[in-house]
């Protein structure tokens, strides 16, 4: 599902006709170019929004599309705007369905950006729950950068994996999180009320 990709354009067809082999580091640099933010008069480029890129797996089966979205290198101040990376999981998950292949492309995205934080959530998850972009989301895992997780306050449905030293990624369940399943809920909020014990001084929403 992550063999091919195309940098997005104004429809299908378009992207199609626009295939990213991003191996090396003058395509993406290129990408990087061609996403920088320009001023509509002159066109000149506004330093302070940083880079965007967008590309698309191209598969055009239902539920097997995958995107990757990137905004990057943006200081701009202002507490609506930031950096952050979006991986678009197709909604047929195949073997992204098992926790082991799940766990290691979120760590292979903590290792690549060295995020604040990272996760894998479900649409119906953040969808059904108090979601607020740019603060850590628990669902099916979660990766924090500088909490000092204790495994012991974690529920027994959980784990956790450290991530060199990068900080951990805890895993709500061995399966992915169902919004509707109340079972799976709960492990959820368990996952939340750990967090939120050692949370001092981190960014952090109300969990519950």
């Amino acid at each position: 599902m992550f063999a091919s990709w195309y940098q997005k354009g104004r429809s299908s067809r378009d992207t199609l006709e626009r295939p990213v082999h991003p191996g090396s580091d003058s395509i993406i640099l290129g990408l990087m170019e061609a996403g920088r933010n320009r001023r509509d008069i002159d066109k000149s480029v506004i330093e302070d929004l940083g880079f965007r890129i967008g590309l698309w797996n191209g598969a055009r089966e239902e539920g097997h599309a995958a995107s990757l979205d990137v905004t990057c290198g943006l200081f701009a101040k202002n507490i609506n705007l930031g950096n952050w990376v979006v991986l678009n999981l197709p909604e047929i998950l195949g073997d992204l369905e098992k926790k082991e292949p799940a766990l290691q492309a979120l760590v292979a995205v903590v290792k690549a950006w060295s995020p604040e934080w990272a996760g894998i959530i479900s649409r119906p998850s953040r969808n059904t729950r108090p979601f607020t972009p740019g603060f850590p989301f628990v669902d099916w895992m979660i990766y924090l950068n500088c909490l000092n997780i204790v495994p012991s306050r974690l529920p027994s449905s959980a784990s956790f994996v450290e991530v060199d030293d990068q900080g951990g990624v805890v895993i709500t369940q061995d399966v992915p999180v169902d919004a509707n399943d109340q079972i799976h809920v709960q492990n959820v909020q368990a996952v939340e009320f750990a967090i939120a014990a050692v949370a001092q001084g981190y960014r952090m929403p109300k969990l519950f």
